[in-house]
């Protein structure tokens, strides 16, 4: 009987947690080297327009990393071809000691998520293609490790 309310508990709490997630993908830099003229895309498809969302960032980069933070520039583009926005965005990868922040695992480099938009709302539903393209003044830019987009429904 005891194990049956457990299970009852189990499940319940289960299936009522709803996930925000609806995209999360990762693209790794080959070499981890960063030529400017190559751009990181991602295709992401959002259904409903009527949620408002929240868009993560994520830089992976190794310690040789040779500054303490990275400029991206940043282009949403709807459905291939009509442009939506373009931003320059700075995301910090250590203090101003040189620490490095964000996670790390096993001494593989460390991972810094920072938000890039909080309550975007999507105005049609469709494919939105996201551009990143390293904005360092660097032909090629060395120890970034990989880049990631996540995206989930705002819950506020």
């Amino acid at each position: 009987m005891k194990i049956n309310i457990l299970l009852i508990i189990f499940l319940f709490f289960l299936f009522s947690c709803e996930n925000k997630n609806i995209f999360h993908e990762e693209i790794e830099i080959p070499n981890k080297i960063w030529e400017i003229k190559n751009k990181i895309i991602f295709d992401t498809e959002i259904q409903d327009t009527t949620k408002f969302y929240n868009v993560f960032i994520e830089v992976s980069n190794s310690d040789e990393y040779y500054y303490s933070n990275l400029w991206l520039f940043v282009d949403i583009i709807y459905e291939n071809k009509t442009f939506v926005s373009r931003d320059t965005f700075e995301i910090y990868l250590s203090n101003n000691k040189g620490k490095w922040l964000g996670s790390s695992f096993f001494n593989d480099g460390f991972t810094r998520t920072q938000i890039f938009k909080k309550n975007i709302h999507f105005l049609k539903s469709g494919k939105y293609n996201f551009q990143f393209q390293q904005a360092m003044r660097e032909e090629k830019l060395i120890s970034i490790k990989k880049i990631a987009l996540k995206i989930e429904r705002n819950e506020e």
